[in-house]
């Protein structure tokens, strides 16, 4: 299935603001074991679209890449 430019931007985006809430920490109204599942599932989330995806470029993915880095 082809992908056309504008999935391809709405993925950017989505990882752009998964990597942006993650960075943000556990919100207040979120319990610790909901945080730990919920940082689990984006963490496998953005691996996996890094590694399954073949149209990222190196330095469009340096954002994730320096996220999924950390974990």
């Amino acid at each position: 299935m082809a992908v056309d430019a504008a999935e391809i931007a709405q993925y950017y985006t989505s990882m752009c603001n998964v990597v942006d809430n993650m960075n943000a920490g556990k919100p207040e109204s979120m319990g610790d074991n909901e945080w730990v599942v919920h940082r689990e599932r984006c963490v496998a989330w953005l691996q996996s679209m890094v590694d399954t995806q073949d149209y990222w470029s190196d330095g469009e993915m340096a954002v994730v890449n320096d996220f999924l880095a950390l974990e």
